[in-house]
This record gives C-alpha cells, sequence and structure tokens, in this order.
C-alpha cells in the first residue's frame, strides 16, 4: 500500500478560497443545514490560519486555524473532509499536520467544537472534553481540549 503525502496549503488565492468555501459549504455547513457566510470576517484576520489539506496534491479538506497568542491556544475550526475521501485517514493526517502548525507556533494546546457525530474521532486522536471557553460554544457543539507535547504521538 502506498503512503499518501499530506500537507497543509495556506488559502492564498482566489482559486485555493474558491476551494476553501466550497469544501466548507458542502461538506459541513450545508448537512446541518446552517447558511454559510463565504466573506465571514474571521477568515481574513491575520490571526486566524485558513488552509487546504492536500493529498498527494488533491484538495481533501479544508480547516482553519484560530491563534490565541494570549493563551498559547490554537483553535482547530469547522474541519472537512471531501465525504468521498472520508474514513482514508484524510482527517487524522489533517490533524496531526494542524498540531504541528501549532506547535510551531509555540502553542501547547489545540481546543475545538465537536459535533456529536465527529466526537469519537478527536476522542481517539487524544482530544478530552473539556469546555475551554464557554463564550466559544457553537450549537450542541461538544468542547474538547488536548494539550501538546513535543511528541506528535503522545
Amino acid at each position: 500500500m502506498q503512503t499518501q503525502q499530506h500537507r497543509l496549503k495556506p488559502v492564498t488565492s482566489e482559486e485555493d478560497w474558491a476551494a476553501y468555501h466550497e469544501m466548507r459549504e458542502t461538506e459541513l455547513f450545508h448537512p446541518l443545514g446552517v447558511d454559510y457566510l463565504k466573506h465571514h470576517p474571521d477568515d481574513r484576520n491575520p490571526s486566524n490560519h485558513p488552509f487546504l489539506i492536500l493529498a498527494d496534491e488533491e484538495v481533501v479538506g479544508a480547516v482553519r486555524l484560530d491563534h490565541r497568542q494570549d493563551l498559547n491556544r490554537m483553535i482547530t475550526r469547522t474541519l472537512a473532509i471531501r465525504s468521498r475521501r472520508q474514513g482514508q485517514g484524510h482527517g487524522s493526517a489533517g490533524m496531526i499536520l494542524c498540531e504541528d502548525f501549532a506547535r510551531g507556533m509555540g502553542c501547547t494546546e489545540m481546543c475545538l467544537n465537536a459535533h456529536q457525530p465527529a466526537l469519537p474521532f478527536y476522542l481517539h486522536r487524544g482530544y478530552r472534553q473539556e469546555e475551554w471557553d464557554p463564550e466559544d460554544r457553537f450549537g450542541s457543539c461538544v468542547q474538547c481540549r488536548k494539550i501538546l507535547t513535543d511528541n506528535p504521538e503522545a
């Protein structure tokens, strides 16, 4: 079995933005019946980092990482993997890359709001159900947190 090469690609070009928004809209927002705002100001906030997740240069996902420097925290926002590519390790590879990016930015923890169906995925990756900001709740999501160590497998 051949191993795929995954990487995070910063969203910079108009083509990147189109792929980023299409991924989030079709894979996350529409299935939940939530309207998607393509020009949300948080996407362009300099402290936030929108990425495409590539597997062998194919766009398989999208994620935004919000850097809270004051708390040494990175918040994973709207991780989306294309539905036909789910269950193939792309989400796990994407999370490893996100955690590595956070470590490189000096963060000591990763936080997220998990939708109930995705909760087992995050728990398996070492996240714990833990409230990290009651003001940052999203609907019925469960807040999760992971302390980052020097060892990504920990």
